[in-house]
């Protein structure tokens, strides 16, 4: 089974789920890094679940990807989006091999939405000094970028974090000239989610899948000529 080794973006090498909290913390610690919720259970999953690693194995070996046997992660690693000045991204755990064959970026999820559609960004950054114009600026070139100036007829009910994840992933993917990249939407699933929220996820997935078609379980889109595996995974919480 690959072996995962996580440092913080400091190069600290991090060994527990405790360390994990300390060194490398979730933006609202008192809010996420509880039981149950993504990020720490993101962190469980590594240290003390150990079900990362294998879910991230069958994964790629279902799309015919090699695995690596050695992988490196760092979580909260900032991409930069290349559009706009609306700051660098964050991926709950960024990873990559050492040949540069693969780089994968992670976004832990129990019931919590992909941030807002694009319409909501875009009409809330009205009230900015600029008018929205800068983040019009990054939306449109998110956009643009993914669907290689052709975007889908709904591409403003489209969630934001599904495109700009799969976008930091191609773009760090062309930076490192990694062969694949992945952007793996992780549900830590348990009694606790709302089934309405997790319904309403289910079908925000689903409408993004058809705009880059692929199928509802994941596929391969060549971005960039970068191969982009783009999938929704799920880890049951005992």
């Amino acid at each position: 089974i690959m072996r995962i080794q996580i440092t913080s973006t400091d190069g600290i090498v991090i060994n527990s789920t405790k360390e994990w909290g300390e060194l490398a913390p979730p933006m609202n610690p008192e809010l996420h890094w509880q039981d149950y919720h993504s990020t720490k259970e993101l962190a469980k999953s590594v240290f003390d679940n150990k079900t990362l690693a294998p879910k991230i194995s069958s994964v790629l070996e279902r799309f015919n990807i090699p695995v690596p046997e050695n992988i490196k992660g760092i979580p909260e690693k900032a991409t930069n989006l290349l559009w706009g000045r609306s700051g660098d991204r964050k991926y709950d755990l960024f990873l990559f091999d050492a040949d540069s064959n693969i780089i994968i970026g992670i976004e832990a999820k129990a019931d919590e939405p992909f941030d807002k559609p694009i319409y909501y960004k875009r009409d809330r950054a009205k009230k900015n000094a600029d008018g929205g114009e800068n983040m019009s600026k990054r939306l449109d070139g998110i956009i643009n970028y993914l669907y290689n100036d052709n975007p889908p007829e709904n591409k403003e009910n489209l969630m934001y974090q599904l495109l700009s994840a799969t976008v930091g992933v191609v773009l760090e993917a062309e930076k490192r000239n990694a062969k694949y990249a992945c952007v793996m939407f992780l549900v830590f699933n348990s009694d606790k989610l709302s089934p309405k929220k997790k319904k309403k996820n289910e079908d925000d997935w689903q409408n993004f899948c058809r705009t880059m078609k692929i199928d509802k379980n994941g596929g391969i889109v060549n971005i960039k000529g970068i191969n982009c595996l783009i999938t929704k995974e799920e880890i049951e919480l005992i």
